[in-house]
């Protein structure tokens, strides 16, 4: 059987986070989020790669992405612009907001034939994921699949995020998915707000939709028939979007789609908040360091480092993993490296911080604040330095650069503009 194709929806920029989010290093040899996604779906068995991303970020993603990755599986980019419809239509004049999720899919109707998994480009699944995904696809099923997690290993710390909460029969199969935003902790359990500002409890156990999804090509005959109806009751309008979850249900409600529920314990890592990103790189690390991503240090070693800290990020990965002599050498490495060249100051102390010095890990974030590092602002929060937190030094810190615990944003108004 043809291995199934890795489906990434990459055309989103990220109104909340700002930049090019889908390419912000977070792994120890400047890896994106995409690099470590790519590596567990090779590993799962997915034999290409299909990037929907827009015309006119190509360039840029072409050469900070897809170079890493077509000397190792066959990898095609397909577009998702605003005028690509259906014969018939066209957007609004004032229109600028993508279609969604389930336009963006329908883009790569040319470019895959076989099964296929979907996921969001910005968003850290999980080995498990791409194995559970993998193994249903090719099992020859013609039923759909989704990876169910967890919520509350969904949310995130720094504002409200918007979740598919879904509804899952005894058997395991999906019987919908209900879109609710403005979900953010309270406490120890979980709440949402809703569109009249009314506040809703939950459990935080509920199952989520991550949009990681499991398809047969047949899929796209059904999403093209779903975007004409769509188009015909919103296509005039500048903000209405047509989503995954949205094509799903309505197969499943119609009987024409059973979807099988892979649940999975796993957290997802996303940066949906600029804040995010320390959680990720932290929660990048610690898979490191259980061994999970062994073979990636390997894998960087036989290629240049490709963002500035790259060798900080890789001792400090090293550290964790308890491979301290090599963490040690590395360690030597930069620093002489900064002799040379800027390496931030609040990186090294990280590595410290990993080999558990204190004090020179005070040292060094010390030299951080001196020199004005942008990364200090993340000091508060960055899980790297949690046992820090009891020392008056470590407060001091936090006073002098104007952070403190009580006022950390929590919700997207708090956060202001992007």
């Amino acid at each position: 059987m043809t291995p199934p194709t890795l489906l990434v929806l990459a055309a989103g920029m990220g109104s909340r986070y700002g930049g090019l989010k889908q390419i912000d290093p977070v792994g120890p040899g400047g890896e994106a989020i995409l690099d470590y996604s790519v590596f567990d779906a090779l590993r799962a068995g997915f034999g290409k790669v299909v990037f929907v991303i827009r015309q006119g970020m190509a360039d840029a993603f072409k050469q900070a992405v897809g170079s890493r990755f077509d000397k190792h599986v066959p990898v095609e980019f397909v577009f998702q612009e605003l005028d690509k419809l259906p014969p018939g239509f066209t957007p609004p004049p004032g229109r600028q907001k993508p279609w969604g999720t389930a336009h963006a899919v329908l883009m790569a109707a040319d470019a895959i034939s076989g099964p296929f998994a979907a996921i969001n480009a910005d968003d850290f699944y999980g080995a498990n994921s791409y194995r559970l995904l993998a193994d249903h696809l090719r099992s020859g099923s013609p039923d759909y699949a989704m990876i169910g997690f967890i919520l509350r290993n969904t949310l995130s710390e720094f504002g409200s995020v918007a979740r598919g909460v879904c509804q899952v029969s005894p058997t395991g199969y999906l019987q919908g998915v209900t879109e609710l935003t403005k979900i953010e902790k309270d406490g120890a359990a979980v709440k949402y707000t809703d569109a009249s500002g009314q506040v809703h409890p939950l459990t935080g156990d509920e199952s989520v939709s991550m949009n990681i999804w499991g398809f047969t090509p047949g899929l796209f005959h059904n999403l093209q028939q779903q975007m004409i109806a769509f188009l015909t009751k919103h296509g005039q309008e500048e903000k209405s979007e047509f989503y995954i979850p949205t094509a799903v249900n309505n197969l499943t409600t119609a009987g024409l789609a059973r979807v099988k529920m892979l649940r999975t314990p796993d957290s997802w890592f996303g940066v949906t908040y600029r804040e995010d990103r320390p959680l990720v790189v932290e929660g990048i690390r610690r898979l490191i360091a259980k061994g999970d991503y062994g073979r990636a240090l390997v894998e960087i070693d036989k290629r240049p480092l490709q963002a500035p800290g790259s060798n900080a990020l890789r001792a400090e990965a090293l550290a964790l993993a308890g491979r301290r002599e090599e963490a040690t050498l590395e360690l030597d490495r930069v620093l002489k490296l900064s002799k040379q060249r800027y390496v931030a100051a609040y990186d090294i102390a990280l590595i410290y911080a990993a080999l558990a010095d204190t004090e020179s890990t005070f040292l060094w974030l010390e030299r951080a604040l001196e020199s004005r590092s942008s990364l200090i602002n993340f000091l508060a929060q960055d899980p790297m330095l949690t046992e820090l937190h009891g020392d008056p030094r470590f407060a001091s810190l936090v006073q002098r650069i104007g952070i403190y615990h009580r006022v950390l944003p929590r919700t997207a108004a708090d956060l202001g503009p992007a």
